[in-house]
C-alpha cells in the first residue's frame, strides 16, 4: 500500500423540492409536500450526524427562501414566461395561486448551514443551464442566484448544475465559482442512457474514480460526476437493495485499496417517492462512517475535494 493516496468519499444532495420538477408536477411528484420533505430531510440530517459526515447540500436558490422573497420575483418570472421560456409558466401559476406546498426548503437550508455542511449552488429556479440554453436565461439565473446568496451572506463557490446539464463555464467562473460536479452523461457516453444505467446497477465490479479527477476549463474545475444512488422506482425498482449496498461497498473498498474517490449523490425528495432508499442510504453511510473512524477513508465536500486536489497539483 506504500505510495497509495488516501481514499476519499463525497456525498452531494440536489436540494430543490418542487422547483426541480416544475415542468412535471403530476404523478409521483405530487407526493413532494412540506410534511414529506421535512421527514426526508430530517432523516438525511440525522444519518449524516450520527456518522459524523459532512455533505454538500446543493440548494436551488428559490428553495432556500420564504414566500416573501419568491413573490418578489413573480414579475420577472412572468416576463420570461411571456418571452417563451416555458419553465417559468408553472412557477408563475404556483405563486399566483399562493400554493407553496413543496416549494420552500428554508428550514433545511438553515439546518444544513448550522450543522456545518457545505452549501453549493443548484441554479436559481432550477432552470437548466446547459450549453444550449439561452445566455439571457443563464445570466438571469446566475445574477439572481448570487443576489440571494448575498442576502444570506453566503459565499457560493461550487455548482451542481440543474439536470446535470453543464454549460456556460466562462460565465460561472467570472462570477466566482471555482468547481462543479461533472455530468455522468458526459463521462459515460452511450452508457449515459437511462436504461443502460439501470443495467449498470447490477454491476458489482464498478470501480472508484482514480487519478485525474480535476478537469480545469475556463478557470473552473470539473470534479468527478459520481454515481446516483439507485432510486428504486419504475425500472429501477427491480434492483435488490442488498445488491445496491454491495455495489457501493465494493466501490468504496476499491477506493481504499487504490487511493480512489467515490461520490454518491441523489435528491432528498427521492426518499419520498421511493422510501426504500432510506435503507440503502443509511447502510452505505454507516459503512463510510466506520471506515472514516478507522482512518481508512476521508470524507470531504465538493469544495474540499477541489481544494485538496488543487494543493497537490
Amino acid at each position: 500500500m506504500v505510495g497509495v493516496m488516501k481514499a476519499t468519499f463525497t456525498i452531494s444532495l440536489d436540494c430543490e423540492g418542487k422547483w426541480g420538477v416544475a415542468d412535471n408536477l403530476t404523478g409521483n411528484n405530487r407526493k413532494i409536500t412540506d410534511s414529506k420533505l421535512r421527514e426526508a430531510y430530517g432523516y438525511i440530517f440525522d444519518v449524516l450526524s450520527q456518522n459524523e459526515i459532512k455533505a454538500s447540500f446543493a440548494f436551488t436558490s428559490m428553495f432556500s427562501v420564504d414566500e416573501r422573497v419568491i413573490n418578489e420575483y413573480l414579475e420577472k418570472f412572468h416576463v420570461l414566461s411571456e418571452r417563451g421560456f416555458a419553465w417559468y409558466e408553472p412557477i408563475c401559476k404556483m405563486i399566483s395561486n399562493n400554493d407553496f406546498d413543496g416549494w420552500i426548503g428554508l428550514d433545511f437550508f438553515e439546518r444544513a448551514r448550522k450543522e456545518g455542511h457545505e452549501i453549493s449552488w443548484h441554479g436559481f429556479s432550477h432552470h437548466p443551464l446547459g450549453k444550449n440554453i439561452s445566455r439571457d436565461v443563464v445570466e438571469f439565473e446566475v445574477v439572481a442566484g448570487l443576489a440571494v446568496a448575498e442576502m444570506k451572506k453566503l459565499n457560493l463557490r461550487s455548482i451542481v448544475f440543474p439536470r446535470n446539464a453543464v454549460g456556460h463555464l466562462d460565465l460561472m467562473s467570472r462570477n466566482g465559482f471555482v468547481c462543479y460536479r461533472d455530468s455522468a452523461e458526459r463521462r459515460l457516453g452511450f452508457m449515459g442512457n437511462k436504461y443502460l444505467r439501470v443495467i449498470n446497477e447490477f454491476n458489482l465490479f464498478s470501480k472508484s474514480e482514480r487519478g485525474g479527477v480535476i478537469v480545469a476549463k475556463n478557470d473552473i474545475s470539473g470534479l468527478p460526476a459520481g454515481d446516483f444512488l439507485n432510486w428504486p422506482s419504475g425500472p429501477r425498482s427491480i434492483v435488490p437493495d442488498s445488491l445496491t449496498i454491495k455495489r457501493w461497498k465494493n466501490m468504496i473498498e476499491d477506493a481504499v485499496r487504490y487511493g480512489g474517490h467515490v461520490h454518491l449523490w441523489f435528491h432528498p425528495h427521492n426518499l419520498i417517492t421511493a422510501p426504500r432508499m432510506k435503507f440503502t442510504f443509511s447502510a452505505i453511510i454507516q459503512y463510510v462512517g466506520k471506515l472514516a473512524a478507522m482512518g481508512d477513508l476521508s470524507t470531504c465536500t465538493i469544495r474540499e475535494l477541489h481544494e485538496n486536489f488543487s494543493e497537490k497539483k
